[in-house]
């Protein structure tokens, strides 16, 4: 009775002390921040249509609408949502190590007090919805391995169908859950819940690939896979020296031929790694993008943004598959080399400044939620001026960390029962794959990173009281019995 009083009492404290930083973000930042994404996620809700980005954040958006029509009912939510997530994970965790009432308290404000996941929670972007899914996702999956309730693997599969519907990197995240039912799940049971996550994960996939070709008439599951490898490659072009006329297929040749000539004899080479390719005008996959709406125009047919987007992501993928395939030196030179950067630096993007998208909001977009862009204001800028560079080192400091802790771990695993060695597996394993995705396919900024910021914060933490025990300070980890309770 005694512990649950303590729990209640710390789980009040972590609330009192969240709610103190919801107030301070929201006394800098009253209006929520609206981006161009929050812009094109707005517009999608309206009539939920495929669109470059997965639908999930817009059906969000959508349901809240349906209870009020305020942005700040959405960021509120977020909060809450947050909050949520974050003492589910918390509350994992513990259920396998004791954590006495100081370090649970500790551990919950180092999740909760996350400066991108409390600076996203206050704008409209999908970011800190699809983290909160993927702590509930891993948290599910924790659980469902020591317990192997049914229940639990019903929730774990909704929430990973979710996850992808959400943000399209979850999609690696079937094949994780079924790498981590290979490892321990007996065989009948380890047989049953791989069909059934499979099954689930084709349904989805299978009735997206579908909507976008009722839409479209593109059989893809999103296009943003194409324009964004097309993205990378061209990053990488300037290190590869090709002769087009070498190149046997047609489609192929004849993109290498104009992206070569533009590239030659244009001034626009966005050098940094990014996304300098996908949303520029004067870009070679815009410019072709152009002259391929000017044509469908011409011929009286759609031509928006979107619809092209989908025309042309096939062609860029496979121009994008050949270049990798056949120059994978240069593309690991002219791109993922660089962007180790952006990943020991990850770029602030929409926290460098509130003001970043004000002028590129359209008029349809605030008139949904009764604003206007004067009032689109901030009374400060607390990250731009303070924050951002103590997030900064306050990252590198944990990257760092991380990587002594896994070291560690591989050393000192007699130190911990198999149900924290399990746990920290899955988090660590799950951390590992995210980045490599994230390294092989985007630039890094933080609010892409929320989903596993807070989990570094766990095995750091964990191992730190690991180490503080065998200096003789015992933080002895905790056994669950056979109905998961601890001990």
């Amino acid at each position: 009775m005694r512990k649950i009083v303590l729990s209640c009492k710390a789980d009040i404290l972590l609330l009192l002390t969240f709610a103190i930083f919801v107030v301070i973000i929201k006394f800098c930042y009253p209006v929520p921040e609206i981006t161009w994404d929050s812009d094109s996620y707005i517009n999608i809700s309206q009539y939920l249509q495929p669109n470059n980005r997965p639908i999930g954040y817009a059906v969000f958006l959508a349901i809240l609408y349906t209870i009020s029509k305020s942005l700040s009912f959405v960021v509120y939510s977020q909060f809450f949502i947050y909050l949520f997530s974050a003492l589910v994970l918390l509350k994992v965790v513990k259920k396998y190590w004791r954590l006495n009432f100081l370090q649970y308290y500790f551990l919950g404000v180092l999740i909760l007090i996350e400066p991108a996941a409390l600076y996203n929670c206050n704008t409209i972007l999908s970011d800190i919805l699809f983290s909160c899914l993927t702590y509930l996702y891993l948290a599910t999956l924790i659980l469902y391995t020591s317990s192997k309730k049914f229940s639990l693997l019903i929730i774990h599969i909704l929430l990973l169908c979710l996850c992808i519907l959400t943000r399209h990197i979850a999609l690696f995240y079937s094949f994780f859950t079924v790498l981590i039912f290979i490892i321990y799940l007996k065989k009948f049971k380890r047989i049953f819940s791989i069909v059934l996550v499979f099954a689930a994960f084709f349904v989805v996939y299978k009735n997206v690939v579908d909507w976008n070709s009722r839409t479209y008439r593109v059989a893809i599951y999103s296009p943003f896979t194409g324009w964004n490898q097309a993205n990378n490659v061209l990053y990488a072009l300037r290190h590869i020296h090709l002769n087009p006329e070498s190149i046997q297929d047609e489609e192929i040749r004849e993109l290498q031929l104009f992206f070569s000539a533009y590239l030659d004899t244009t001034s626009y080479k966005p050098y940094e790694v990014g996304s300098g390719y996908l949303w520029d005008a004067r870009s070679p996959l815009n410019i072709i993008r152009m002259r391929l709406e000017d044509s469908l125009k011409n011929e009286k047919l759609p031509s928006d943004l979107t619809f092209t987007w989908y025309l042309l992501a096939p062609k860029y993928a496979r121009y994008s598959s050949f270049i990798i395939k056949n120059y994978p030196y240069q593309y690991f030179k002219g791109f993922i080399i660089p962007n180790i950067k952006s990943l020991l630096k990850p770029n602030d993007a929409e926290m460098a400044d509130y003001y970043t998208a004000k002028n590129g909001i359209s008029t349809e977009s605030l008139k949904r939620y009764n604003l206007t862009a004067n009032m689109l204001y901030c009374n400060k800028q607390l990250y731009k001026d303070y924050i951002n560079p103590i997030n900064l080192f306050f990252y590198q400091i944990r990257l760092l960390s991380l990587v002594l802790a896994i070291f560690y771990l591989l050393f000192s695993r007699e130190a911990f029962n198999d149900h924290t060695k399990r746990t920290l597996f899955i988090l660590i394993t799950f951390i590992i794959i995210f980045y490599l995705l994230s390294l092989s396919s985007s630039w890094f900024l933080p609010r892409y990173l929320i989903p596993v910021l807070p989990l570094m914060s766990v095995v750091i933490f964990i191992c730190f009281l690991n180490i503080l025990q065998l200096k003789g300070r015992r933080i002895a980890p905790c056994l669950p019995n056979e109905s998961g309770q601890v001990m």
